[in-house]
């Protein structure tokens, strides 16, 4: 299973990255591992790097405990692993993935001494991953529904783990490239409970399924409508036909009305932090009293009602 080259923004690097993260029969290399503490109270969500590789004795008997806006992936190298939550008891065998959710907390025992892969993502890192997609998640946390994930898609993950973990395999920009890859596949692979921006019906036509893709991704950058008509080789023109006949919609309007949803969706969350102005500028509306109108005009509230209602349902 390779990557898809749509999730890089060049066909080079994609290329180069493939070839780089090809899972491989033989035995994995030895990887550079930090000492787990033998018995001890953990939170990954502090003083981590991107990813991390961590070695299983059968002393390592740690309790797992992620922060309350983060998701922690575990991919297990080799080894084996009994996990105890509130939930049950577990186990984890090598080349099988685990995501927890935010605020989880396990009981870790090396049933097989082996090594583990963690990463941290942000509830936040991941909405706007899914958004790219047009799946959102309102009024209530982020959360996974099926935790462990096996197979070839899991040997994927092995592939860029090992590849990240290994000092001076790749330059800083292809580290990145790995690391988005990963957070893609996270949000690919495993089930969340997603519901779909109001906005957003299945689309038949191809071309408009491209057009409404590229708006998505551009959400927070300056819509350029030449550059997308050359990638998909048609002409503005075209697009505006598109978007009229599909959504009755210029792409003006349309792009604004998926801004809006994305603001919505920031503003929605329980963990949000930060002000109606910082998101609102981040979705590029300048204007703080245009945007509060607009956004009045489409949810029937103003952001700020948003924003208080779900800092005080969370």
């Amino acid at each position: 299973m390779c990557p898809p080259a749509s999730l890089f923004e060049s066909t080079a690097v994609a290329t180069e990255l493939a070839a780089l993260i090809q899972p491989s029969a033989a035995a994995r290399p030895r990887l550079p591992e930090r000492q787990m503490a033998a018995s001890s109270n953990m939170s990954f969500a502090t003083e981590m790097q991107p990813i991390e590789c961590w070695p299983l004795t059968a002393s390592t008997t740690p309790i797992l405990t992620t922060a309350a806006d983060t998701f922690e992936l575990l991919v297990l190298v080799s080894g084996c692993l009994q996990l105890a939550s509130e939930q049950g008891i577990s186990t984890l065998y090598g080349g099988e993935a685990l995501l927890l959710n935010p605020a989880q907390q396990l009981q870790l025992a090396v049933l097989r001494p082996g090594s583990l892969y963690c990463m941290r993502l942000t509830s936040s890192c991941l909405r706007q991953l899914g958004l790219r997609s047009g799946r959102v998640v309102r009024q209530q946390p982020l959360m996974v529904q099926e935790s462990v994930q096996r197979g070839a898609e899991v040997d994927i993950l092995l592939g860029i783990g090992r590849r990240i973990c290994q000092p001076g395999q790749l330059t800083a920009a292809m580290q990145q490239q790995c690391i988005s890859l990963l957070r893609q596949c996270v949000i690919e692979l495993w089930q969340f409970n997603w519901q779909q921006l109001f906005r957003l019906q299945p689309i038949s036509d191809p071309r408009m399924a491209e057009v409404q893709g590229y708006f998505l991704r551009q959400l927070n950058q300056e819509l350029d409508l030449d550059q997308l008509a050359s990638r998909l080789g048609i002409t503005s023109r075209t697009i505006y036909n598109l978007l009229k006949a599909h959504a009755g919609m210029t792409p003006g309007e349309y792009f604004r009305l998926l801004r809006l949803e994305a603001v919505h969706l920031e503003l929605s969350a329980p963990d949000c932090r930060w002000a109606v102005t910082d998101v609102a500028m981040e979705y590029g509306f300048a204007n703080p009293g245009r945007f509060a109108g607009q956004y009045r005009d489409y949810f029937g509230e103003l952001p700020s009602e948003t924003l208080r209602r779900s800092r005080l349902s969370g």
